[in-house]
Formats: structure tokens, sequence, C-alpha cells
């Protein structure tokens, strides 16, 4: 491929970016990684290439990335080159709560295999994978507002971010960032994630080319001094792409923490894809869309006892709006899980029932007394 035009090259690039979209981004469409491609693609004169290089894509390592990430990224590249890559259509075959999770887009199958660790097969027990815990982000203040020692949530402007060493000879390898709001500035360190500098310098660049000028962050997490100055630690963040809270996942709101397993540790990645099920069939977002999971307990029953309608005792479980509202979830839930049990004993119980009269047992006053 080394002696192929730079055309051609982009034309093999792009095949290799649907590849990855078919295979669900596990850098595994060309020999070497993806990386690799790209070092052998840098040095050519194209006009596109050029393009890519400005807009930063050969300065991120498409490997160190998270699923989530490459998705993002290839998504970003193939927009510069003006063809998207995309994961093939699904089966016309409407989703239910028993489809596998295979059919969400976020789940590839490499995905689906770390899941069944946590026996999640379909849709139905990813929904009721529940969260071992949660995490209150939903205090929003303002940079002068932040108070050390505290999990708080800040929308801030991304002013500069880069990667830095700490520890000794500086082998643990960060991301160091300056954001602010009207009310001051705060520094942001991530211990040991050194590509969300890559991430974050290509979101800086395309918003400096672009119309908005400004990159938008949210993070969540817990202020400290250190050297006499104040910073958030480790934060959750998102890009804000637009003036709206309501839709953020991982910050600004009750945060969930998802049981994980080996090879799957990404509470991020669990989040997304937790979010994408419920959205399609327990709350769904789609026009016309409807709950799938039916509720079996008499709405009477439920409005005697102060019980929330299943699907919402769901959705409120994994995302609650409060932490009230959480404890009516577990509520609810519990008691469904009870009653499912009653139900069941009370059944095996009518099974057993002799169907014919005992044999009447006469033992001795002295045996008996003996025995008492």
């Amino acid at each position: 491929m080394r002696n192929k035009p730079a055309a051609s090259k982009l034309e093999a690039l792009q095949k290799i970016l649907n590849l990855e979209a078919e295979t669900g981004f596990q850098d595994k469409a060309v020999s070497g990684g993806l990386d690799r491609f790209l070092e052998r693609l840098i040095s050519d004169p194209h006009p596109d290439v050029k393009k890519l290089s400005a807009n930063g894509i050969f300065n991120i390592s498409y490997r160190r990335l998270s699923d989530t990430r490459r998705k993002a990224w290839v998504g970003e590249i193939t927009r510069l080159m003006g063809s998207p890559a995309r994961k093939p259509e699904r089966t016309s075959a409407p989703v239910t709560p028993d489809s596998p999770i295979t059919e969400l887009r976020s789940v590839s199958r490499g995905t689906a295999a770390k899941l069944s660790r946590l026996s999640v097969s379909n849709l139905r027990d990813l929904i009721y994978l529940f969260p071992r815990r949660h995490l209150d982000y939903s205090l929003r203040r303002t940079v002068s507002q932040l108070v050390p020692g505290q999990e708080q949530t800040v929308v801030v402007s991304l002013w500069e971010v880069k990667e830095i060493g700490l520890g000794k000879g500086g082998r643990l390898r960060s991301t160091e960032a300056v954001v602010g709001d009207e009310t001051g500035n705060i520094y942001v360190i991530w211990f040991g994630q050194r590509y969300l500098a890559r991430t974050m310098q290509r979101a800086l660049l395309i918003a400096r080319e672009g119309t908005s000028k400004d990159v938008k962050l949210v993070l969540s997490g817990k202020v400290n001094i250190f050297n006499g100055r104040r910073q958030i630690e480790s934060p959750e963040w998102e890009i804000l792409q637009e003036d709206e809270m309501a839709s953020l996942v991982h910050t600004g709101r009750i945060v969930p923490i998802y049981p994980t397993t080996e090879g799957f540790q990404s509470q991020r990645t669990l989040r997304r894809i937790v979010r994408e099920a419920l959205d399609l069939i327990v709350n769904p977002v789609a026009p016309g869309g409807a709950a799938q999971i039916e509720d079996p307990l008499p709405a009477s029953i439920r409005n005697e006892r102060k019980l929330l309608p299943l699907n919402e005792a769901i959705s409120q479980l994994h995302y609650p709006d409060t932490l009230e509202q959480r404890e009516a979830a577990r509520r609810s839930l519990a008691f469904d899980e009870l009653l499912i049990l009653q139900l069941a004993m009370a059944r095996k119980r009518q099974e057993s029932s002799p169907v014919g009269e005992g044999v009447a047992l006469h033992p001795k006053p002295e045996i008996l007394s003996t025995f008492l």
C-alpha cells in the first residue's frame, strides 16, 4: 500500500472504517491496527489528508480509545471525509424485551460476550441489571460556589488542556485542564487518563474552526485543595452539545453505578448501553413508541399501595429524578418481587394439599408425656 496514491489510500481507509463499524470497533479491520495504517497515510500531501491532520485526527491513538470513543472518532473522521461509516442495518423485525442485546447500536459482539458474564443476554436482562448504588451529581454550582470536599456539578468552558507527567520521573501520564465560567477558573486533573488531552484538544480545534469558538463541559466530581489551589480530581465529564441538561447520562444528575465484570469495567459504556435499552422498551423516545414491559399488577392495587407503575419504577431505579424517587422505585420493585414469591409459594401449597383425610394417631399418654 506504500506505493498507492493518497486517493487510493483514502478509499482504503473508508473501507477499513466501514469494517470497523461492522465489527464493533475492535481495531481488527486492518493488520497491525488502525494507528499503524494512519502512520503511513499522514505524510501524503492530498488535501483530504491535510484536512484530517488539521482537525487533529492523527493526534489521537485509536488503540487507546474505549469502544464508545472509537465510535465517535470514526464518526468524526468519516464526516470530515464526506461519507458515513455505519453499522449494517438491523433486521426489520421490531425490537422486543426478548431481543438479543446485539440489537442495540452501542453493543458489539465483544461487548455482548462481556455482558454475558453478568448473565445479560437480552434486553430484559439488561433493564433488570439494576445499579449497585448511585452518586448524586445533581447539585449544580458555579465555579465560585464550589466547596472543597463535596461532590458537585459545574458547567464550564474549556480554556486549556494538556498532557502532563506525575509521580517519579513523570511516569503517570495524566490530563490537566483549565476551565471556567463567568465567576472564575479552576484546574481539573484526570489521573492516568492521557487520552483525554488529545480528545479535548481535538474538540477545541473543531470548535475554533466552526462557529461556536467554545467547548462547554459538564463536570461532576469532588473539589480538593492541592498546593493551595482548588482543583477537581478525575471528575465524570461530558461535552455539552446544546443547552439541555436533561439528556445528560454521566453528569449533572443522580448517576448509576452498575455491577462490573472482568474485562468490562467502564461505567460510561454501561450507562450508555442501559440508557439505549431503556429508551427502546421502557420509555421509548421515538414518535408513536410504546413501553413494552407489561405491568401484571392491577392499577387498583398499585394505587392502594402507593406503588409506581412498573415501567416508571424500572426507569427511576436506573436514572432517578430525585433520591426520593429512587426509594419509591426500589419499594415498588421489591413489592413485585415479594408478591411473585408469595404467589409461587401459595400455588405450591395448593398443589401439594392432601386429597384424602390423614390417619389419626392415638399415642399412649405416658409416651406423649415423655416426648413433650
